[in-house]
């Protein structure tokens, strides 16, 4: 659901930061895709449309909330966001 609304705001507004803001800025269809989480329903996507989709969402919450919001924290070391991207 969320790739899907992702990719019709993106061919209509033609930026994949307005595209990813309108969907997570609007209520319902932030309800909408969180609410079929872990459901399946599994689409393809290209690496390319997927990175532009995650570079989209990191663009926005740094622009809304500040690049602090980015980083990650487990109490459990090998969990952590570095030593993951490390490994």
């Amino acid at each position: 659901v969320l790739l899907e609304m992702y990719r019709e705001a993106r061919t209509r507004l033609g930026d994949p930061v307005a595209a990813w803001a309108e969907i997570t800025g609007d209520p319902a269809k932030a309800r909408r895709y969180k609410s079929v989480r872990g459901k399946g329903g599994l689409v393809r996507a290209t690496w390319a449309e997927a990175t532009e989709l995650i570079a989209a969402a990191h663009v926005h919450t740094i622009k809304a909330h500040g690049p602090d919001r980015l980083a990650g924290f487990s109490p459990i070391p090998a969990m952590s966001m570095v030593s993951h991207a490390a490994g």
